[in-house]
C-alpha cells in the first residue's frame, strides 16, 4: 500500500466483489512459532509485492 510517504505491507480484506473493504491499520509484521512458517509468511510478502499497489484514498475506506 501506498500511503502519503511511504510503501508499507498490509493485511487487506476484499469484498465478494473483489473491492477493498477494509485493511489494518498498521503495518504488517511477519512473524511465526518456526523458522519455516516464517519463510512461508516471507515468501507470502514477496507475493504481494508483485501484485498491483493500493493508493490509500484516506477517509474512503474504514481501516480496521
Amino acid at each position: 500500500m501506498k500511503t502519503a510517504d511511504e510503501f508499507v505491507i498490509r493485511e487487506v480484506y476484499y469484498r465478494k466483489d473483489g473491492t477493498v473493504e477494509r485493511w489494518t491499520a498498521g503495518p504488517a509484521i511477519p512473524s511465526s512459532e518456526t523458522l519455516e512458517g516464517l519463510q512461508w509468511v516471507i515468501e507470502r510478502y514477496r507475493e504481494a509485492l508483485e501484485k498491483p499497489v493500493i493508493e490509500d484514498p484516506g477517509d474512503e475506506v474504514k481501516k480496521g
